[in-house]
């Protein structure tokens, strides 16, 4: 089944490959018509990297510590009890409720904010007895963020050769949780 996936992600489905099998296992799902707010967004190619710069040292709120533990335990619980389409309707769902259309400027979006609330989540991250996995992560950060208004998305990657998947949260050209380096080895498949 692994041949056949990577054979399917190279584009070599129309060239005589089954992949009846990866369906029947869900690994593959067949195409839903797109509804009106489903169609994903297209994404900008990593340039910048929250990750690759020194945040300036700076106190934490009791309350941001608190929200970023609950918003992290909050998730894994929720990766857990529920399938991973409900989980990412959910917080698409919960972004549009609380944050505002990005303003476009010539340097990509602005949001005022960001930097300093990102480096609050990822500060707080570090001492939440949860193993950092790169899924919970991503979904904890962009609740997070869409919380205080401030508008990310998760992109969802793959390579072939070996095989292996990855998310992360970017903002235009702005990579929130990774390096540029890393999130370049793989391709965007989706945007959420």
């Amino acid at each position: 089944m692994e041949q056949t996936l990577v054979a399917f992600l190279e584009g070599d489905a129309g060239g005589g490959v089954d992949i009846g099998p990866l369906i029947e296992a869900n690994i593959l799902t067949p195409a839903q018509p797109e509804t009106a707010g489903s169609v994903s967004p297209a994404i900008e190619l990593p340039r910048r990297s929250l990750v690759e710069r020194r945040p300036p040292p700076r106190k934490i709120a009791a309350s941001v510590l608190i929200d970023a533990f609950t918003i992290v335990c909050t998730t894994q619980w929720r990766l857990k009890r529920r399938k991973l389409k409900q989980v990412l309707d959910a917080l698409v769902a919960y972004r549009q409720q609380h944050t505002p259309q990005t303003i476009k400027t010539s340097n990509g979006v602005r949001q005022p904010g960001l930097m300093e609330t990102v480096d609050d989540f990822r500060r707080v991250r570090r001492y939440v007895p949860i193993e950092p996995i790169c899924l919970l992560d991503s979904l904890a950060m962009t609740r997070f963020l869409a919380k205080r208004g401030l508008n990310a998305s998760i992109v969802f990657g793959v390579t072939t050769d070996p095989f292996s998947a990855h998310c992360w949260v970017q903002t235009g050209d702005l990579v929130l949780n990774d390096t540029v380096g890393h999130t370049s080895a793989y391709v965007p498949i989706r945007v959420v």
